[in-house]
């Protein structure tokens, strides 16, 4: 085992070898280290022949560690880890906490599993442009979908049918039939 005051420190792009306690070999380049809770990051040739395999090791249990190789002083400005947009990162977990709350609230308010799994279904096709309204699943905005969830179920939002000139309620009616096949789709699926 490593000893705590043999707190190394590794360098982002370092090429190293260790050995677990379990006597596991890895060998491979840093690519990150977490000194505080002492975990180490490290990029290894991939053993299916594709894409890199990526180990993190704690490394209270690494009982043999050599670094092979320090990065040159002219890579050291370039930066080797990816940018990372945390803002969309941010937006992802804002939809999906929405998310989350709009699936409980739906479950509060007493939809069954029908619901539920149209709503799963349709998701996942549509992603963002589903949401619920009480019992109702509403698709972009201008679809409503009312228990028993089924094709027949759906409907334009406001109800109306398309007049000459109306294109709004032509967009709605397009777009209920469309939300009638993915329905119906789904329906289908389950039967066979």
């Amino acid at each position: 085992m490593i000893k705590e005051d043999d707190d190394p420190i590794f360098a982002l792009g370092s090429s190293v070898s260790l050995i677990s306690c379990h006597g596991k070999s890895y060998e491979g380049e840093v690519i990150a280290f977490e000194s505080g809770r002492r975990v180490l990051g490290i990029k290894c040739p991939s053993t299916t022949g594709t894409h890199s395999d990526v180990h993190f090791l704690n490394l209270h249990n690494v009982t043999d560690i050599n670094v092979k190789k320090e990065p040159k002083k002219e890579d050291a400005n370039v930066p080797l880890t990816p940018f990372v947009n945390t803002r969309k990162i941010e937006e992802r977990k804002r939809k999906a906490i929405d998310e989350r709350r709009r699936l409980v609230e739906a479950f509060q308010a007493g939809v069954p599993d029908e619901g539920f799994q149209v709503f799963l279904h349709l998701a996942r096709t549509m992603s963002n442009a589903v949401t619920w309204e009480g019992k109702n699943i509403i698709v972009n905005k201008d679809v409503v979908i009312s228990p028993p969830y089924r094709p027949e179920n759906c409907s334009p939002r406001g109800g109306g049918r398309p007049t000459d000139g109306d294109k709004q309620n032509s967009k709605n009616t397009t777009s209920c039939s469309y939300t009638q096949e993915l329905v119906d789709k789904y329906w289908k699926s389950c039967k066979s």
